[in-house]
């Protein structure tokens, strides 16, 4: 339909957050949003978990189920209560 997207990142210092813009471009329209994500580490995510009553945390890659190393597509953690 014409609609034009762009986006825009950037890291704040110390990983621990990703701030983001958009703009979205429709005919003659432009509406921009901002906004924030938190990244957390497999570790912290782990240790969050477990510290919120979860028994078991295991931790991939993807979710199929691969490991959680350099070739990771994300970071997948599922946990037991």
């Amino acid at each position: 339909d014409g609609t034009l997207g762009l986006e825009e990142r950037s890291v704040r210092p110390g990983w621990e957050w990703v701030d983001g813009r958009w703009i979205i471009l429709r005919g003659e329209r432009r509406e921009e949003i901002r906004l924030s994500t938190r990244m957390y580490s497999s570790g912290e995510l782990r240790a969050l978990l477990l510290s919120a009553g979860f028994s078991r945390v295991d931790i991939y890659g993807d979710l199929a189920g691969h490991p959680y190393d350099n070739k990771a597509n994300r970071l997948v953690a599922v946990a037991w209560a």
